[in-house]
């Protein structure tokens, strides 16, 4: 084995290492990065660097927290000078992408509210009545005369005596 690591050498390991964790490297790609570059090191040291970036990104992370307002300002100003360059070469794809997530950012857009529509027996009762495969009188004898009276009025369907399929 070399010599003992310098500090600017780990602190500078630690961010190599955090930077290949951003981009999803697993432990066993980080290991090979190490004898790559020459780090010189055993699998066990890869792994306390991979623990001191972990612990980096944290606090990165939990900084981030804490200036929310200065990272907003941050990503509006390169979302904007993005979406300028792209219009100044006429990359128009590029510029509306730019436009979307700062529309996105900015929270300009409504929410994207889904509504299932859950079918209940009336609903398809009434949707027979609508269809006049459904009459009164048979909803009479199922039921009782006000049931089948609020069905058809549901439906929009006036009631007349013989309204029953043929």
């Amino acid at each position: 084995m070399a010599n003992k690591s310098t500090r600017e050498e780990i602190t500078r390991r630690v961010g190599e290492v955090s930077n290949l964790l951003i981009t999803g490297q697993k432990r066993h790609n980080i290991v090979q990065y190490a004898a790559e570059n020459d780090w010189q090191v055993e699998p066990r040291q890869v792994d306390t660097y991979i623990s001191r970036a972990k612990d980096l990104l944290s606090e990165e992370g939990q900084e981030s927290k804490e200036n929310r307002v200065m990272l907003f300002g941050v990503s509006m100003r390169r979302l904007n000078l993005i979406f300028v360059k792209c219009m100044a070469v006429q990359d128009y794809q590029r510029a509306l992408a730019a436009q979307k997530e700062i529309n996105t950012l900015l929270a300009l857009y409504e929410p994207q509210v889904q509504y299932h529509k859950h079918e209940t027996w009336q609903d398809v009762a009434i949707e027979n009545i609508r269809a006049g495969t459904l009459g009164y009188e048979e909803l009479e004898e199922a039921f009782d005369s006000d049931l089948a009276t609020e069905l058809f009025r549901n439906a929009g369907v006036e009631i007349t005596v013989g309204n029953t399929p043929d």
